[in-house]
């Protein structure tokens, strides 16, 4: 019998996640490459669920011009040729739709606190010049801090709205017990492929 498109999908990423963690042709790919591929492909479908054009909607790495010096007027910004007045920031996947940034997604195996404390960094400075952007997105594959500690340095940062996803939330990242591994795999679970979906469409949805 053949799946439904969204069947379909979540049988695909299962499989497709079996064969990189396990399969030493997909080595290559074990890491937070491998997290923005995915949140990619999800972003796509959820939007796809929704009944959005696929011609609309962009998901991809964007590297980004800020200036340093805050001070600088609306129309100096993104005109920035002194190095000294400006720095560029890479984010791992930033989605538009209709050329409108929706947000950043940030793609790691694991975000542990020195990373997010970085990921809200760059979070704050891309809101700076990009007033509109709402929403950003923690993508993870495995967790590496507990959800107390994340809302705590949330709690420093009032003006960001974080979308925080965990693929394997059933066991915290270990340097001895890893998933590449037969004995330590987890398989990403049917209700959290679909839970995610969810979680992206809220977001995407007020864009259609």
């Amino acid at each position: 019998m053949k799946l439904k498109p969204k069947q379909q999908f979540v049988k695909n990423i299962i499989k497709r996640h079996k064969f990189v963690m396990l399969d030493p042709r997909g080595a290559g790919t074990r890491n937070g490459k491998y997290a923005e591929y995915l949140l990619t492909k999800f972003c796509e479908q959820a939007w796809k669920e929704l009944g959005g054009e696929r011609r609309r909607i962009q998901v991809c790495k964007e590297k980004i011009e800020m200036p340093i010096n805050k001070n600088l007027s609306r129309k100096d910004k993104g005109r920035f040729k002194d190095a000294a007045s400006s720095t560029v920031i890479e984010y791992d996947r930033v989605c538009r739709i209709d050329g409108r940034m929706v947000f950043d997604g940030e793609c790691k195996h694991y975000m542990d606190a020195t990373m997010f404390k970085a990921t809200l960094w760059g979070m704050t400075r891309l809101k700076e010049i990009h007033s509109s952007v709402k929403d950003f997105v923690v993508f993870e594959l495995q967790p590496a801090i507990e959800k107390d500690v994340r809302e705590s340095l949330l709690s420093h940062s009032p003006d960001i709205r974080c979308t925080w996803i965990t693929l394997l939330p059933d066991r915290k990242r270990s340097n001895t017990k890893k998933i590449t591994t037969k004995e330590y795999f987890i398989p990403i679970r049917k209700e959290i492929v679909e839970q995610t979906l969810e979680q992206l469409k809220n977001l995407l949805r007020p864009f259609l």
